[in-house]
């Protein structure tokens, strides 16, 4: 219960900071409002679970069939390559963007598929790469963020309004952790092996 207060909460900050303009980068700056928005949270994670025993075994009981399947959101993506159809996004950024989160999404139902079939499939490296892929494809977003900001900024600002914020300042964190929960999960059961 206390997760969805923390994931509700969350999402009211980020609705409420998203209606005042505060995710809207200056143009040419670094986007340090999307850098708090992405790694914020991460860091907060990370954090408690290592400080936390109480997160660290929320961490440990949650199925990480569960977190493998979040990822198959991600087909989504497929909404920056409309919206760069009708011009609303850069076709660079969305090619990025859009084309990575959709084969991270798909590559997600062979895993859980996977997953799903043989438990143990969490210990195979498969299952890591998947993971360690998917969050390489939000490295790539973030950096290419990052430059358009730097040098196009016209052709990147509408991801930083409303609604559009919450894809990169909510569901990717929110994905990212999702990611290193599974990692864990991995990592623990290669350890039960040896």
């Amino acid at each position: 219960m206390f997760i969805f207060i923390i994931l509700g909460l969350w999402f009211v900050v980020i609705v409420t900071l998203g209606m005042t303009g505060f995710f809207i980068p200056t143009p040419g700056q670094l986007p340090w409002q999307l850098y708090t928005a992405v790694f914020l949270p991460t860091i907060f994670f990370i954090g408690a679970y290592y400080v936390s025993p109480v997160a660290k075994k929320w961490v440990q009981h949650i199925d990480p069939f569960l977190v493998t399947l979040f990822q198959t959101w991600r087909v989504i993506g497929f909404t920056l390559l409309a919206l760069a159809a009708f011009g609303i996004v850069d076709l660079y950024v969305a090619y990025l963007g859009g084309f990575g989160d959709v084969l991270i999404g798909f590559a997600a139902v062979y895993v859980v598929y996977r997953l799903k079939q043989h438990p143990a499939f969490i210990s195979n490296n498969t299952f890591a790469w998947f993971h360690y892929i998917g969050l390489l494809d939000f490295a790539v977003a973030i950096l290419t963020g990052t430059y358009y900001n730097q040098f196009y900024p016209e052709l990147i600002i509408r991801l930083f309004k409303y609604p559009m914020l919450l894809i990169p300042t909510y569901f990717v964190p929110f994905l990212i952790i999702s990611h290193i929960i599974a990692l864990i999960h991995h990592h623990q059961s290669r350890q039960h092996m040896t």
